[in-house]
Protein backbone atom coordinates (compact mmCIF):
# COMPACT_ATOMS: atom_id res chain seq x y z
CA UNK A 1 0.00 0.00 0.00
CA UNK A 2 1.15 3.66 -1.19
CA UNK A 3 2.15 5.74 1.60
CA UNK A 4 3.04 9.33 1.68
CA UNK A 5 3.68 11.89 3.92
CA UNK A 6 1.15 14.93 4.41
CA UNK A 7 3.32 17.46 2.91
CA UNK A 8 3.47 15.36 -0.23
CA UNK A 9 -0.26 15.34 -0.22
CA UNK A 10 -0.40 18.98 0.48
CA UNK A 11 1.45 19.55 -3.01
CA UNK A 12 -0.13 17.25 -4.72
CA UNK A 13 -3.94 18.63 -3.72
CA UNK A 14 -2.62 22.09 -4.40
CA UNK A 15 -1.23 20.95 -7.78
CA UNK A 16 -4.38 18.54 -8.94
CA UNK A 17 -6.78 21.04 -7.60
CA UNK A 18 -4.96 24.35 -8.64
CA UNK A 19 -7.69 25.81 -11.70
CA UNK A 20 -11.04 25.44 -9.34
CA UNK A 21 -8.80 26.51 -5.97
CA UNK A 22 -8.03 29.60 -8.24
CA UNK A 23 -11.02 30.50 -9.42
CA UNK A 24 -12.99 30.13 -5.90
CA UNK A 25 -10.15 32.73 -4.62
CA UNK A 26 -8.82 29.86 -2.20
CA UNK A 27 -6.04 27.93 -1.60
CA UNK A 28 -5.21 24.61 0.40
CA UNK A 29 -4.19 24.95 4.03
CA UNK A 30 -3.39 22.25 6.74
CA UNK A 31 -4.45 21.76 10.33
CA UNK A 32 -2.88 18.77 11.91
CA UNK A 33 -4.46 17.30 15.07
CA UNK A 34 -3.49 14.33 17.12
CA UNK A 35 -5.74 12.06 15.21
CA UNK A 36 -5.27 13.00 11.49
CA UNK A 37 -4.80 15.93 9.33
CA UNK A 38 -7.22 18.35 7.85
CA UNK A 39 -6.59 19.69 4.43
CA UNK A 40 -8.81 22.90 4.24
CA UNK A 41 -9.59 25.53 1.24
CA UNK A 42 -9.67 29.25 2.38
CA UNK A 43 -8.30 32.62 1.03
CA UNK A 44 -4.77 34.20 2.35
CA UNK A 45 -6.99 37.00 4.03
CA UNK A 46 -9.20 34.66 5.44
CA UNK A 47 -12.25 36.26 4.78
CA UNK A 48 -13.38 33.23 2.07
CA UNK A 49 -13.55 29.66 2.88
CA UNK A 50 -14.76 26.49 1.07
CA UNK A 51 -17.32 24.42 3.23
CA UNK A 52 -15.70 21.50 1.67
CA UNK A 53 -12.69 19.91 3.02
CA UNK A 54 -10.35 16.25 3.08
CA UNK A 55 -9.71 14.16 6.06
CA UNK A 56 -7.27 12.40 6.81
CA UNK A 57 -7.04 10.13 9.24
CA UNK A 58 -3.73 9.29 11.07
CA UNK A 59 -2.43 5.60 11.35
CA UNK A 60 -0.73 5.38 14.62
CA UNK A 61 1.55 2.03 13.59
CA UNK A 62 3.21 4.16 10.78
CA UNK A 63 5.07 6.98 10.73
CA UNK A 64 3.15 10.32 12.66
CA UNK A 65 2.92 12.45 9.31
CA UNK A 66 2.00 9.88 6.67
CA UNK A 67 -1.24 10.34 4.80
CA UNK A 68 -3.01 7.55 3.00
CA UNK A 69 -5.67 8.29 0.56
CA UNK A 70 -7.07 4.80 1.64
CA UNK A 71 -7.96 6.45 5.00
CA UNK A 72 -9.08 10.00 3.87
CA UNK A 73 -12.63 11.20 3.41
CA UNK A 74 -14.06 14.09 1.75
CA UNK A 75 -16.15 16.66 4.51
CA UNK A 76 -19.42 18.77 3.29
CA UNK A 77 -20.23 21.00 6.28
CA UNK A 78 -23.81 21.83 5.06
CA UNK A 79 -24.55 25.87 6.30
CA UNK A 80 -27.44 28.08 6.00
CA UNK A 81 -27.67 31.73 5.03
CA UNK A 82 -30.61 33.84 6.38
CA UNK A 83 -31.69 37.34 5.90
CA UNK A 84 -32.94 39.60 9.16
CA UNK A 85 -35.75 40.59 7.08
CA UNK A 86 -34.98 44.23 5.88
CA UNK A 87 -32.44 45.10 8.52
CA UNK A 88 -29.46 44.38 5.94
CA UNK A 89 -28.10 41.87 8.18
CA UNK A 90 -27.83 38.48 8.00
CA UNK A 91 -26.88 34.97 9.84
CA UNK A 92 -24.76 32.36 8.77
CA UNK A 93 -24.28 28.78 10.89
CA UNK A 94 -23.31 25.06 10.01
CA UNK A 95 -26.53 23.33 10.18
CA UNK A 96 -25.23 19.55 9.07
CA UNK A 97 -22.37 17.47 7.47
CA UNK A 98 -21.82 14.86 4.92
CA UNK A 99 -18.23 12.68 4.94
CA UNK A 100 -18.14 10.93 2.16
CA UNK A 101 -15.11 8.31 2.32
CA UNK A 102 -12.74 8.85 -1.29
CA UNK A 103 -13.30 5.28 -3.01
CA UNK A 104 -11.93 6.75 -6.23
CA UNK A 105 -8.27 6.89 -7.30
CA UNK A 106 -6.09 9.24 -9.99
CA UNK A 107 -7.74 11.57 -12.12
CA UNK A 108 -11.73 10.51 -11.48
CA UNK A 109 -10.67 11.08 -7.76
CA UNK A 110 -9.89 14.56 -8.52
CA UNK A 111 -11.99 14.99 -10.37
CA UNK A 112 -15.21 14.42 -8.26
CA UNK A 113 -13.70 16.25 -5.30
CA UNK A 114 -12.87 19.38 -7.98
CA UNK A 115 -16.95 18.88 -8.81
CA UNK A 116 -17.35 19.07 -4.51
CA UNK A 117 -15.78 22.08 -4.78
CA UNK A 118 -17.15 23.60 -7.32
CA UNK A 119 -20.54 22.92 -6.37
CA UNK A 120 -20.31 24.08 -2.84
CA UNK A 121 -18.56 27.56 -3.91
CA UNK A 122 -17.42 29.54 -1.17
CA UNK A 123 -18.95 31.45 1.99
CA UNK A 124 -17.51 33.87 4.34
CA UNK A 125 -15.40 33.53 7.10
CA UNK A 126 -14.70 37.65 7.97
CA UNK A 127 -14.62 37.97 11.69
CA UNK A 128 -15.40 41.95 10.82
CA UNK A 129 -17.86 41.95 8.71
CA UNK A 130 -20.62 44.61 10.10
CA UNK A 131 -23.81 43.40 8.16
CA UNK A 132 -23.75 39.74 9.24
CA UNK A 133 -24.63 38.76 13.25
CA UNK A 134 -22.34 36.24 14.34
CA UNK A 135 -24.18 36.08 17.30
CA UNK A 136 -26.55 32.71 16.09
CA UNK A 137 -28.51 33.01 19.60
CA UNK A 138 -29.69 36.53 18.95
CA UNK A 139 -30.69 35.91 15.32
CA UNK A 140 -32.97 33.36 17.27
CA UNK A 141 -34.53 36.13 19.47
CA UNK A 142 -34.44 38.39 16.45
CA UNK A 143 -36.75 35.33 14.68
CA UNK A 144 -39.14 34.95 17.36
CA UNK A 145 -39.65 38.57 17.92
CA UNK A 146 -39.80 40.60 14.68
CA UNK A 147 -43.50 40.63 13.91
CA UNK A 148 -44.17 41.37 17.35
CA UNK A 149 -42.22 44.83 17.97
CA UNK A 150 -42.17 47.08 14.55
CA UNK A 151 -38.88 48.91 15.34
CA UNK A 152 -36.55 46.00 15.78
CA UNK A 153 -33.51 46.57 14.63
CA UNK A 154 -29.80 45.30 15.02
CA UNK A 155 -26.76 47.52 16.47
CA UNK A 156 -23.51 47.23 17.90
CA UNK A 157 -23.11 48.00 22.06
CA UNK A 158 -20.01 48.93 23.61
CA UNK A 159 -18.36 46.97 26.63
CA UNK A 160 -18.71 49.89 29.28
CA UNK A 161 -15.71 48.81 30.29
CA UNK A 162 -13.71 48.73 27.03
CA UNK A 163 -15.02 51.44 25.08
CA UNK A 164 -14.23 51.56 21.43
CA UNK A 165 -12.52 47.93 21.67
CA UNK A 166 -14.55 46.57 19.02
CA UNK A 167 -13.76 42.66 20.28
CA UNK A 168 -15.18 43.20 23.53
CA UNK A 169 -18.00 44.70 22.69
CA UNK A 170 -21.80 43.37 22.21
CA UNK A 171 -23.51 42.54 19.16
CA UNK A 172 -27.56 43.92 19.97
CA UNK A 173 -30.94 44.11 19.28
CA UNK A 174 -32.88 47.30 20.06
CA UNK A 175 -36.13 49.20 19.99
CA UNK A 176 -38.22 51.48 22.06
CA UNK A 177 -39.44 50.19 25.15
CA UNK A 178 -43.26 51.61 25.71
CA UNK A 179 -42.58 54.21 27.99
CA UNK A 180 -39.67 55.66 24.99
CA UNK A 181 -36.67 54.53 26.40
CA UNK A 182 -33.65 52.97 24.52
CA UNK A 183 -33.76 48.87 25.20
CA UNK A 184 -30.58 46.34 23.90
CA UNK A 185 -30.78 42.85 24.03
CA UNK A 186 -26.59 42.31 24.03
CA UNK A 187 -25.28 39.23 23.64
CA UNK A 188 -21.34 38.13 22.07
CA UNK A 189 -20.96 35.10 20.08
CA UNK A 190 -20.07 31.84 22.15
CA UNK A 191 -20.63 34.22 25.60
CA UNK A 192 -23.17 32.23 28.30
CA UNK A 193 -24.73 35.54 29.31
CA UNK A 194 -27.28 37.83 27.65
CA UNK A 195 -27.69 41.38 28.66
CA UNK A 196 -30.62 43.86 28.81
CA UNK A 197 -29.92 47.58 28.61
CA UNK A 198 -32.08 50.53 29.52
CA UNK A 199 -31.06 53.28 28.34
CA UNK A 200 -27.37 52.65 28.41
CA UNK A 201 -28.02 50.82 31.99
CA UNK A 202 -27.78 47.37 32.52
CA UNK A 203 -30.81 45.85 34.26
CA UNK A 204 -30.82 41.90 33.88
CA UNK A 205 -28.52 39.08 32.86
CA UNK A 206 -29.93 36.33 31.72
CA UNK A 207 -28.23 32.58 30.33
CA UNK A 208 -28.15 31.44 26.92
CA UNK A 209 -30.79 29.05 28.00
CA UNK A 210 -33.57 31.93 28.69
CA UNK A 211 -33.37 33.04 25.66
CA UNK A 212 -36.93 32.16 25.09
CA UNK A 213 -37.97 34.11 28.56
CA UNK A 214 -35.80 37.18 28.06
CA UNK A 215 -37.47 37.46 24.27
CA UNK A 216 -41.33 37.36 25.87
CA UNK A 217 -39.96 40.25 28.37
CA UNK A 218 -38.40 42.18 25.50
CA UNK A 219 -42.10 41.56 23.52
CA UNK A 220 -43.89 42.79 26.85
CA UNK A 221 -41.44 45.72 27.39
CA UNK A 222 -42.20 47.08 23.92
CA UNK A 223 -45.87 46.94 24.97
CA UNK A 224 -47.93 48.97 27.62
CA UNK A 225 -46.79 45.93 29.90
CA UNK A 226 -45.35 45.78 33.52
CA UNK A 227 -42.59 43.59 34.16
CA UNK A 228 -43.16 43.87 37.99
CA UNK A 229 -43.59 39.85 38.27
CA UNK A 230 -40.63 39.67 35.75
CA UNK A 231 -38.29 39.60 39.13
CA UNK A 232 -35.50 41.25 36.44
CA UNK A 233 -32.16 41.73 38.19
CA UNK A 234 -28.34 40.98 38.16
CA UNK A 235 -27.06 38.03 38.85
Amino acid sequence: MEQSTITNRMEEISTRLGGILAKLGVEACLHERRDGFEVFFQNSEQKLFSPVWIWFARDERRDTREASWDNAQLVHDKYKKRKLRDTGHWNQRMVDEDSYPISLRGSEMFEWIRNKLRSAGTLSACAEDPTRVYSDLLADIYWSIKTQIPDLGITYVDHEDYPGEKQMGFEALTFLDHEGRRTHITHRPNSYAIYLLVDGERVAEFGNDNATKLARYAVRMSKRHSLDDAKLGLR
